[in-house]
């Protein structure tokens, strides 16, 4: 692959950097840097990562700037009843992370690169159940929207330069991975951790927005509990082009897309409320790539609004900062609420209306406390004009999902799953599908 080896050679070019600045450097006081260092340490039941601290050398990277990670998952569903075809199906991924900091490394002040694998094998249940979204997000990723199911040992999904010219003020680019949008404290974690059908994490016409593509933004962060992101990209997924593939098709289409977030409290117990809105320019709708289909709209341009909150009820601990909402998993011990709206363009979206509502939470069982759960519901209404099938489908539908997460350790985590999907797809039953995913992080 050409972005493979343009990558190799960047990151040699960086730890290279890395290494001749820590022995330049080596009495003088370590930068600050701009990314927080990981905990490695404790014993194998206690820590956050399999692999520890690799005998002192993980600490000793990160300290210098270099933080590398790896999750494993394993998933096996079964539509036990209703849905387009029944019998359990197995399949797996692994995603591939590495952050730079740039500024403690001390090759450029302010920057930081982050580059991000992913992996996929085996079979799914997607075009089983009956609904046109997918039962199980997570194993969507990488995405190849021509091939759902493609499998691949790793393909780049993000290489994302962003500086910083004040503390609350960056830009960014490069290939931008896309699935991190609209982060909710219950209803998020992009299928690795809480829910796995994508109407529980993502607003159904989002099913339009590529996972993986090029683009360049910019974020301002008046304060530690707003922020505001702007960026414009390429309205084609990249997940497995290369960035001279993707650069040639970014005339191809555009989408503009800011997003407001926030976090506040209410009687001492943290909330958080999103609103994403988008809007697509020259865009051929018949030539992107939608997880619902093909689609068939004459249309250049399109819309999209997402609006999602949640909410703790309780909590059985403290918290006077903002919640890290990018770690997937609810920050503090307790419960609360989430929802989730979305609406767009009925022209040229195969989704013009949608919500979810649910709780969810972690350590409610006592002794118990890092185990997650959640229930939820969702209503999409689709726009059968808009996409391109052999039959009609029902113009509305809806479903429940319910799981609960054990942790066996921080670092080795087990769920399981229940779903109940209205069909979409006429003269097919509603479709009940169980599974499970094991989670390893390295």
């Amino acid at each position: 692959m050409k972005v493979f080896g343009n990558f190799g050679s960047l990151l040699l070019t960086f730890l290279v950097a890395a290494s001749a600045q820590a022995e330049g450097e080596a009495a003088s006081e370590a930068r600050q840097g701009i990314l927080p260092v990981p905990d490695f340490s404790g014993d194998l039941w206690d820590r956050n990562y399999l692999t520890g601290d690799w005998a002192g050398t993980r600490d000793e990277w990160a300290a210098k700037g270099i933080q590398f990670d790896a999750e494993y998952y394993q998933y096996v569903q079964d539509v036990v009843d209703g849905g387009v075809a029944s019998g359990d199906q197995w399949g797996g991924k692994a995603n591939y992370r590495l952050h730079l900091d740039l500024d403690r490394m001390g090759v450029m002040s302010g920057s930081t690169l982050y580059v991000r694998f992913d992996a996929r094998w085996g079979d799914g249940v997607i075009g089983r159940t009956g609904q046109l979204l997918p039962a199980n997000e997570a194993f969507l990723i990488p995405v190849d929207f021509d091939d759902l199911e493609r499998e691949t040992w790793g393909t780049l999904t993000a290489l994302t330069f962003t500086h910083f010219f004040a503390p609350n003020f960056a830009v960014f680019g490069g290939q931008i991975d896309m699935m991190d949008g609209d982060p909710n404290e219950f209803a998020g974690g992009r299928g690795d951790t809480q829910f796995l059908n994508y109407s529980m994490m993502y607003a159904a016409p989002t099913a339009i927005v590529p996972a993986s593509t090029l683009g360049a933004g910019a974020l301002y962060m008046p304060n530690e509990h707003v922020t505001i992101a702007t960026q414009v990209v390429s309205a084609t997924d990249t997940s497995f082009n290369s960035f001279e593939e993707g650069y040639n098709r970014f005339s191809d289409g555009q989408i503009w897309a800011t997003a407001l977030m926030t976090q506040y409290r209410v009687r001492d117990l943290p909330g958080g409320f999103n609103a994403t809105y988008l809007q697509w320019f020259n865009a051929e709708f018949t030539d992107i790539g939608s997880i619902a289909g093909a689609l068939e709209s004459t249309e250049d341009t399109s819309w999209l609004v997402a609006l999602s909150g949640w909410q703790y009820l309780y909590t059985e601990e403290s918290s006077t900062g903002p919640l890290d909402l990018t770690n997937k998993v609810p920050d503090l011990q307790g419960w609360g609420v989430f929802a989730r709206l979305g609406f767009a363009d009925k022209d040229t979206n195969p989704f013009s209306l949608t919500y979810s509502i649910g709780l969810g939470g972690r350590g409610v069982i006592p002794g118990r406390d890092n185990d997650l759960f959640g229930l939820g519901y969702f209503y999409n209404k689709a726009e059968d004009g808009n996409i391109v099938t052999d039959v009609g489908i029902e113009d509305d539908t809806q479903g429940f999902e319910a799981f609960y997460n054990v942790a066996i350790t921080p670092a080795v985590k087990l769920a399981f799953d229940a779903q109940w999907l209205e069909a979409t797809v006429p003269d097919t039953d509603d479709a009940w599908v169980l599974g499970s995913r094991l989670q390893l992080t390295f």
